[in-house]
């Protein structure tokens, strides 16, 4: 006679494989691991080194790196992505954004960060005046599908109108080479256009239709976020006004490409991410991003210590992400110093790339006494900065400074 219970038995242990098989399917997705993880908590990085970016984006700026067995702090969760906060000892704190896996919760005897067992001020924004909010624009897509896309031809930009009128209010100055989807036909003088997520009208004229809008020269600069200090960040805003909606956290060196300007801030395109960006603490340059696609990248620096000499750096890329270094340091003659420093580092994205070695003893150069070195880079470059070494290999952050 058959055992029933027996039956039952198989059955349901085949239930509960299966079940467990689910679970554990569940279990080590990256959707699943990221849902686990709980903001304000410690975790540590038990995979491999993992770049930090500005935005939950791989198209973003890569601000950092997270090695193995590193701490940090959850800040917040998005999909499959962290916001965290970590410490490097060059950046010092500073928060960003990781893929989730393999950030493991912090057990006893794990590493932690710096101060994590006693009240440490964390970094703060760059001081930003405050400004009433900016009026909530009520401009939307019209009904239908865009006609196409023009871009900006002036060269001394075109103003973006909230009607179809020269009297009528500039919503902003955007610049020759800024995209513009167009919601009418070319046949009439102005058309309704949205540029960086920002909608309103401009001349028909003033915007090239045709097939080949890289013949238009640009002149949407490269703009490098700059402050003095080293671990202050500012805001990318959804509108131009501090009480807007912040999109992301920018750190000095990080580069965006500017499309127009509205009143003190910038529109700025940062990775995939429009905003707005206060212009007091961007510094452009003369470079558009179609002026450096194709050709070699150069970084260079020379700024004046107040010990009594000059630093003379630069970076230039003599392959594919290889690049020469140069330092120099070129001594005050009526200032005389106990001594310079005999070597330097570089950190690129807020991590150490490489020594560059001292070429002389600096404490008996006369005048001048050249570094030089080599290193390879294959990531994008948003942070350059070289600091000083003294005789007894300490860094002198002081004295550091960040190339452009």
């Amino acid at each position: 006679m058959a055992n029933p219970s027996r039956g039952f038995t198989k059955r349901f242990g085949r239930k509960a494989l299966w079940l467990l098989m689910v679970l554990m399917q569940l279990l080590l997705s990256p959707a699943a691991f990221a849902s686990s993880l709980a903001a304000g908590e410690g975790y540590v990085n038990y995979g491999g080194t993992k770049d930090i970016y500005s935005l939950p984006d791989l198209s973003s700026d890569i601000i950092g790196a997270l090695p193995v067995g590193a701490p940090c702090d959850v800040l917040s969760v998005s999909g499959d992505w962290a916001e965290i906060r970590t410490y490097t000892e060059m950046m010092g704190f500073f928060t960003g954004w990781v893929l989730s896996g393999s950030l493991e919760k912090a057990a006893a005897g794990d590493p932690v960060l710096p101060g994590n067992d006693a009240a440490l001020p964390t970094p703060s924004p760059i001081p930003q005046v405050s400004q009433p909010p900016a009026p909530q624009e009520t401009a939307r897509p019209p009904q239908g599908d865009a006609y196409g896309s023009a871009v900006v031809k002036n060269p001394g930009g075109e103003p973006l109108r909230s009607a179809p009128s020269e009297q009528a209010e500039s919503l902003g100055l955007y610049y020759a080479g800024a995209e513009a989807v167009c919601y009418g036909e070319p046949s009439q003088e102005w058309v309704y256009v949205c540029v960086g997520g920002r909608y309103g009208y401009m001349r028909t004229e003033s915007l090239y239709w045709g097939d080949a809008p890289q013949s238009v020269p640009p002149q949407t600069p490269i703009a490098y976020v700059t402050n003095n200090a080293k671990d202050a960040w500012l805001n990318l805003r959804s509108q131009p006004s501090t009480q807007a909606e912040v999109l992301g956290k920018f750190y000095n060196g990080d580069r965006v490409t500017v499309i127009g300007q509205v009143d003190g801030w910038y529109h700025v395109k940062a990775g995939s991410v429009y905003g707005f960006m206060l212009s007091d603490y961007l510094a452009l340059t003369d470079a558009s991003p179609a002026a450096q696609t194709g050709s070699t990248r150069q970084y260079c620096a020379t700024q004046y210590i107040l010990r009594g000499y000059t630093l003379v750096a630069s970076m230039t890329e003599t392959a594919h992400n290889e690049f020469d270094l140069s330092v120099q340091i070129v001594v005050d003659p009526s200032v005389k110093l106990n001594a310079y420093p005999t070597g330097f580092r570089l950190y690129i994205n807020g991590v150490k790339a490489c020594d560059i070695p001292a070429a002389q003893d600096a404490a008996n150069a006369a005048l001048v006494t050249q570094f030089g070195g080599h290193t390879a880079f294959e990531y994008d470059i948003s942070l350059l900065q070289v600091v000083p070494v003294d005789s007894d290999g300490n860094e002198i952050l002081e004295e550091s400074v960040f190339l452009k």
